[in-house]
């Protein structure tokens, strides 16, 4: 059997517990106030965390501008449910191309 293959058996609520404190451990090493908030559930977690923690978040949340917002109900829900301020990035085509070199260099794309 190699490692890859190894299944974990605990309770849930025990899983919960460790990924809890796992991400209030790195949370409170990082002390970072900044979240990019997509309102899935990975960001929402990890934003409710950081509230709890007492952290005063900047949360930022992008969309195209051209398109249809389908997240920007979920951030505003978030938005009030944890009291924060999200500001909002209208991304369009304009800005597509201004922004595109910047972007392969931060993904490392030639």
């Amino acid at each position: 059997m190699n490692s890859t293959s190894i299944k974990y058996r605990m309770p849930c609520r025990v899983f919960a517990y460790l990924l809890r404190e796992a991400l209030i451990n790195v949370l409170l090493k990082t002390r970072c106030e900044c979240i990019a908030l997509s309102a899935g559930i990975d960001t929402a977690v990890i934003a409710a965390l950081a509230k709890y923690l007492g952290f005063e978040l900047k949360a930022y949340t992008s969309f195209y501008a051209n398109g249809i917002p389908r997240d920007l109900p979920y951030v505003n829900r978030l938005e009030k449910l944890l009291g924060i301020k999200v500001n909002y990035v209208a991304i369009n085509n304009e800005y597509i191309r201004k922004k595109i070199n910047f972007i392969k260099k931060c993904v490392n794309v030639t």
